[in-house]
């Protein structure tokens, strides 16, 4: 059927006038005519609908009765056993399950209008023709169209948007945060005002993590913010782990409060060993 289609599409429209470019709706109803299978004629014409709103999606057309296919039982059990967890592991070693069942067994009786009946054993069942099936249908090959719904496809089926609407989203969307679960055995923060800015301050912190691994954080700050949002902060960025805000805050307190006390002399380093 569907070759027939193909060589449907494939026939030469009659143009308007010399130059055959120019295709008009006569010629192409004139044509959509001429063909003898009703649901080919109906096919097309629901594919050249006016209206684009009234045109089928490529989902629908697939189950219109000149495309539209019952799967077959092998693929139908192929889907299973690659698809359900249960029988993921026999998937993965069709070969050697194969190998051990009776080659002698029966697996398939056809029953022909005749009363006569055809049975197929195991040892028709190509092995290595079986494992090439299955990973096609793992890796998408052959998908099972036939058993989606197409209202809640329609209903569920995203507007199209623009390249500036995609881009906007991704913008506004904040990244996911990786949480910091070591804990800091050592801490060590200095604070200085900058001299460009007196309301700016300049923060750097030493961390040592619980693996022995160091971190250097660096960042500057006003006077409106405090040692609890600057280490609520951390927290939140994935620096710190979230049992190390209250040790952090008091720290970047203790450190900003000296800096504000005596503005000749920057706050001296100091390392916070942390108990386990």
């Amino acid at each position: 059927m569907i070759r027939h289609l193909i060589k449907m599409a494939a026939l030469e429209i009659p143009g308007n006038g010399d130059s055959g470019k120019t295709v008009s709706k006569d010629c192409i109803l004139k044509t959509l005519e001429s063909l003898d299978d009703p649901l080919q004629k109906d096919f097309i014409k629901r594919c050249l609908n006016p209206d684009a709103k009234k045109r089928p999606t490529a989902r629908e057309l697939l189950f219109h009765e000149v495309l539209f296919e019952v799967h077959s039982l092998k693929l139908l059990a192929a889907h299973v056993l690659v698809k359900n967890a249960t029988y993921l592991e026999v998937a993965e070693n069709i070969v050697d399950e194969v190998a051990h069942i009776d080659p002698n067994r029966v697996v398939a009786t056809i029953y022909h209008k005749d009363a006569q009946e055809h049975s197929k054993t195991m040892a028709e069942v190509p092995k290595l023709e079986l494992e090439k099936f299955l990973d096609d249908v793992k890796n998408g090959v052959y998908p099972l169209t036939a058993f989606a719904t197409i209202a809640a496809n329609q209903q569920n089926r995203p507007s199209a948007k623009s390249p500036e609407i995609l881009e906007a989203e991704k913008a506004n969307t904040p990244e996911m945060t990786e949480v910091e679960t070591r804990a800091a055995v050592a801490m060590d923060c200095t604070v200085k005002k900058l001299e460009t800015s007196p309301s700016t301050y300049h923060m750097t912190i030493l961390l040592r993590m619980n693996d022995q691994m160091n971190r250097r954080l660096s960042c500057d700050f006003t006077d409106g913010e405090h040692g609890s949002i600057l280490a609520r902060e951390l927290v939140e960025y994935g620096f710190i782990c979230k049992d190390d805000e209250e040790k952090m805050s008091h720290l970047i307190e203790d450190r900003i409060m000296k800096t504000r006390s005596s503005t000749s002399s920057p706050s001296q380093p100091q390392l916070v060993e942390q108990k386990a």
